[in-house]
């Protein structure tokens, strides 16, 4: 089973050292959920005026959904790789075992267990073993890793849309309260053309633009459907217990609404009032939901999936178009976006960003994962190429086999927000359409993104947003050494030279953007004829070759750098085998943070 080196997406862990205790059979619905919060810290009580300190925080798990009772079991941080296979929706007989003392529902989470939105009394369990697969599971391509060629689709814009949406909202009301968004409301937020910024727009425009047409929303009867359930008893406020109010909405419809079929609709969201879960009314300090926007399973309904109903859910306090959007983003199978001190939500240019009062597309990397661009569409940079001049077009422009809508290449050295290892990405975004929406050093400017390593074709890394690159200045990325040079910024795109050799001249770089030739870029250095032997590889030696080259067991790793594993590589020109021993392996990357 193959390891993914820290990340949340597996399941759990059968921990070691605890006496047996007798394993508990389950036939489980498995969900992989994600969860957004703004927490309110510390509220001035002498001054109104003053705004209150608000922490952003995230929280992901997994759990199982016993399909005989319903009851849910929160699943411990994943170290077997049990459940690797399986994706929202699936279902499976597995044996669990209680957790004495968890380690955390989640490595990727920033708050304790104690905090934790689900913490209402559920236990957490440790995955002893996997019984019997009772439905689908994902299909685990390796060499395709942190890439989508099995989604990829033709690079000219879609003339009608392939991946229609449907969507059920559910307005759940009590007693005492009900969701402030009413139906005509829930209908703007989604589908309505309202100003953000200057910019006119709509949750369903922006996966529309992300997407080159590809994936709608359509808004329609046939497609979507706005319905409220009365739920006879006052608001819960001990607990926030957002899953078993969903659970009690839902049989409530299946009273009042006889012929509602919920497998018709691919998304199921449940509107809450927004003082869901607030033991007291006037104090925000009291949210056992701590400051939870919204909530969805994540990787439900990949863009390129099989389309399937009533397997995708979220449940909102804050409908706003921003914080939908982002949701339904999870449900695509897209992770947060942070920036280089961040590992969430720094990210300023993205849906699954920070909340800004503005509207956001899905950024390059993220389009990528979505199976909405493919790889025709971008460049994929080699370590040997020297400095060379490209054209990226703007991001939002329809998608052309001739002309790239970005740029990546491995980088196992890069870090950022506690992560080390992964893809560097360049994309262009410009000053029309949402793009007037960006902060205005965002505009008409080269962003650089770090995409953490993903191993699933319907979960994504994080992302990171670096910097904005400076044009006229050279630019040279810490720890990769790759030179970038930015000359031109249209509305249409931007030329800008990029060295990955890193043996460029500043004076060659900039005499390029100016038209000319190289000048005095010194020729490349002659290959070493022993051929490719770097072994700096984060998986050399685990018995796998991971290089990605011919007769590779995944591609994980750039080319030659997994020499233990794969033997020395020739270079292109060829080359005699090398038979001195190889050098010792490195040291093992730093844990990621919990």
């Amino acid at each position: 089973m193959r390891r993914t080196y820290g990340t949340w997406r597996a399941a759990a862990l059968l921990i070691l050292g605890l006496p047996h205790a007798p394993a508990l059979q389950v036939s489980c619905i498995i969900n992989r959920w994600a969860s957004d919060h703004h927490i309110v810290t510390e509220i001035d009580a002498q001054d109104a005026s003053r705004a209150p300190i608000i922490r952003i925080e995230e929280h992901e798990w997994v759990e199982c959904k016993d399909q005989v009772t319903g009851r849910r079991y929160i699943l411990d941080d994943e170290k077997s790789h049990s459940l690797d296979h399986f994706k929202s929706g699936d279902t499976a007989l597995v044996n669990l075992t209680r957790v004495a003392r968890p380690r955390g529902a989640s490595t990727r989470s920033s708050g304790g267990l104690a905090d934790y939105p689900f913490n209402d009394g559920t236990g957490t369990y440790a995955v002893a073993g996997v019984a019997a697969n009772a439905g689908p599971v994902t299909q685990r391509v390796p060499l395709v890793a942190e890439d989508t060629s099995m989604f990829s689709r033709s690079a000219s814009p879609a003339a009608s849309a392939s991946d229609v949406r449907t969507l059920l909202t559910i307005r759940v009301a009590y007693q005492d309260v009900e969701p402030a968004c009413d139906e005509a409301c829930l209908i703007r937020s989604m589908w309505g053309e309202y100003t953000l910024k200057g910019v006119e727009g709509s949750s369903a425009d922006i996966f529309r633009t992300s997407s080159y047409g590809f994936t709608d929303w359509p808004n329609n009867n046939n497609a979507r459907k706005i319905v409220t359930v009365q739920l006879e008893k006052p608001m819960p406020r001990q607990w926030c217990q957002y899953s078993a109010e969903g659970a009690a909405a839902r049989a409530a419809l299946s009273i009042s609404h006889p012929n509602l079929n919920f497998a018709d609709y691919r998304h199921i969201e449940y509107i809450l009032p927004q003082k869901f879960g607030w033991r007291d009314d006037s104090n925000s300090l009291t949210d056992a939901c701590t400051g939870m926007a919204g909530v969805a399973n994540v990787g439900c309904q990949h863009p390129r999936a099989a389309q399937l109903g009533d397997k995708c859910y979220s449940y909102i306090r804050r409908p706003s178009a921003s914080v939908r959007s982002h949701e339904f983003g999870h449900n695509f199978g897209l992770d947060h976006s942070g920036n280089q001190y961040q590992s969430v939500y720094g990210d300023r240019s993205a849906v699954m960003g920070y909340a800004v009062a503005a509207w956001r597309t899905f950024i390059a990397p993220h389009r990528f994962q979505a199976g909405w661009m493919g790889s025709s569409n971008i460049l994929e940079l080699d370590r040997s190429v020297g400095p060379r001049l490209y054209f990226l077009q703007t991001l939002d422009l329809p998608l052309s086999n001739q002309v790239a809508s970005g740029a990546r290449w491995a980088c196992n050295g890069c870090r950022a927000g506690g992560v080390v290892g992964g893809h560097l990405w360049l994309s262009f975004r410009g000053s029309q359409g949402f793009d007037r929406s960006l902060d205005d050093d965002e505009q008409l400017s080269v962003h650089l993104h770090l995409v953490e390593r993903f191993y699933e074709q319907i979960y994504g890394g994080r992302t990171h947003f670096l910097r904005v690159l400076p044009r006229g200045e050279v630019y040279t990325i810490p720890l990769d050494n790759t030179q970038i040079m930015v000359c031109t910024s249209t509305n249409q795109g931007t030329q800008l030279v990029i060295d990955r050799a890193g043996w460029g001249t500043v004076d060659s770089l900039r005499s390029m953007c100016a038209g000319a030739p190289g000048g005095n870029a010194p020729p490349p250095s002659p290959p070493d004829p022993r051929g490719v032997c770097l072994n700096v590889c984060v998986y050399a030696r685990d018995g796998d070759c991971d290089d990605g080259g011919q007769g590779s067991d995944y591609s994980l790793c750039e080319f030659g750098s997994d020499c233990v594993d794969c033997g020395h590589r020739p270079y292109d020109q060829g080359g005699q085998e090398d038979l001195t021993p190889p050098p010792p392996p490195p040291s093992p990357p730093p844990p990621l943070p919990s």
